[in-house]
């Protein structure tokens, strides 16, 4: 299905029916991933899925986004379809957007559900010190004759040292991809008074278990659920389970 939001064009999925679960997905994702996810909750729910500006089949946003431009678009697209999920799932990224919809009460839910969450700021990380570096280097050296070549070579290198390939990948997203990674939304998290399930993989490298143990402590009515032989698309990897414990969680 497509709409129009905030003169975005809009690929969304919605399946099923009863109570609305609205799901966003994480960075450089699509609802495509979620198929198998969205089909077995759907059997239950209604699930209204959007791609989010710049993913899958959606448009991308004009210029740099942050966080809170996503939340505002979220808010936008529910009011455009007319629906008050019961629930937000977010995945990554997604749930950047959703801790943040909810902590400023742009939407309201009964249930919030968390899988894999960032938003446990990295500005003072080695990848994003690298990836900031990555992003202004070469400006003075890619204007000086017979530099571009060594300079590209350079970031090429660089890049593949600190496994950014999020930034390879990203094209014209690479400003988006570091406001999201600059913010830090651990002060929205003890805004946050919905019951919360905070889902991850034992084994996730992108989002690791000190970010569900810090959620987990500054989100007032949170329960964390850790998934073993699964890593940042736990949903992927153990999806009966993390279905199961999304079932559980809403009754």
């Amino acid at each position: 299905m497509n709409v129009i939001v905030d003169n975005l064009a809009v690929h969304y999925i919605d399946q099923g029916s009863g109570s609305v679960v609205l799901l966003l997905h994480g960075w450089q994702d699509s609802v495509q991933s979620f198929q198998p996810f969205i089909h077995l909750l759907a059997k239950n729910y209604r699930v209204i899925a959007p791609d989010l500006p710049g993913f899958g089949n959606t448009e991308a946003p004009a210029q740099a986004w942050n966080i809170q431009n996503y939340a505002d678009f979220v808010q936008a697209f529910c009011q455009k379809l007319d629906i008050k999920p019961i629930v937000i799932v977010g995945h990554s990224m997604g749930a950047r957007i959703a801790i943040r919809l909810v902590a400023h009460n742009l939407l309201t839910t009964e249930k919030l559900i968390l899988i894999s969450a960032a938003g446990i700021s990295q500005s003072k990380s080695v990848r994003v010190r690298t990836l900031n570096t990555i992003a202004n280097a070469g400006t003075t050296l890619t204007n000086l004759p017979g530099l571009k070549r060594s300079q590209d070579s350079f970031r090429r290198r660089y890049r593949k040292a600190v496994g950014a390939s999020d930034y390879d990948t990203a094209g014209s997203m690479r400003p988006t991809l570091l406001n999201i990674l600059r913010e830090d939304l651990q002060l929205d998290a003890t805004k946050i008074n919905t019951p919360t399930l905070l889902i991850y993989g034992e084994n996730d490298q992108d989002t690791p278990l000190k970010f569900a143990h810090r959620l987990n402590s500054l989100i007032l009515d949170s329960k964390l659920k850790t998934v073993p032989n699964a890593a940042h698309f736990v949903h992927i990897d153990q999806l009966t389970q993390v279905i199961n414990d999304i079932e559980e969680f809403i009754k």
